[in-house]
């Protein structure tokens, strides 16, 4: 994956909203973090699954 399709479906701005909920949490239960960036990293996936069937 290039950089430009990793900016491009969201990559970035996941990691950055992960890091952003990390910060926020930090004392918090980890596997409870890991869960919110699993669901976070499984709706950008599911969004950038649609942009490319539109494209198509």
């Amino acid at each position: 994956m290039s950089w430009e399709e990793g900016y491009d479906c969201g990559y970035y701005e996941g990691l950055r909203n992960a890091l952003r909920l990390i910060a926020m949490n930090i004392g918090t239960d980890v596997h409870a973090i890991i869960a919110s960036i699993r669901e976070m990293r499984d709706d950008a996936h599911a969004q950038h699954m649609e942009s490319q069937g539109d494209e198509e």
